[in-house]
């Protein structure tokens, strides 16, 4: 009998932690730019509208530099550019438990 209350007591608790850690809504990652087509020195304002997400990560990577940042949403203060460069900026989202990401990208165009 007492086996038998251990082993029930063992299948609650995992039924527990299974219930926990499936309960975790999937995260979609989004985001959006002020406009697709920048020059040099103009700032970027990129809006973060994930949903279900507690971690957002942005990575800009324009040929040269591959920044990473962790705030919600951000600005981006372009430098000086001295021919046409294609911009990508990325965005990972994950679950509070980190177990479900999601990923959006955006192509920008930079101009001298």
């Amino acid at each position: 009998m007492k086996a038998k209350k251990l082993i029930i007591g063992a299948m609650l608790i995992l039924t527990s932690v299974v219930g926990l850690t499936g309960c975790q809504k999937q995260p979609v990652a989004g985001f959006t730019a002020d406009k697709s087509l920048y020059y040099s020195g103009e700032t970027i304002n990129l809006t973060n509208t994930s949903t279900d997400a507690s971690t957002s990560v942005w990575t800009i990577i324009d040929g040269t530099v591959n920044i990473t940042k962790y705030d919600k949403n951000i600005k981006v203060i372009l430098g000086t550019y001295s021919t046409q460069t294609n911009m990508v900026i990325k965005l990972s989202v994950a679950s509070e438990n980190g177990k479900k990401t999601d990923e959006a990208s955006l192509d920008l165009t930079i101009m001298p």
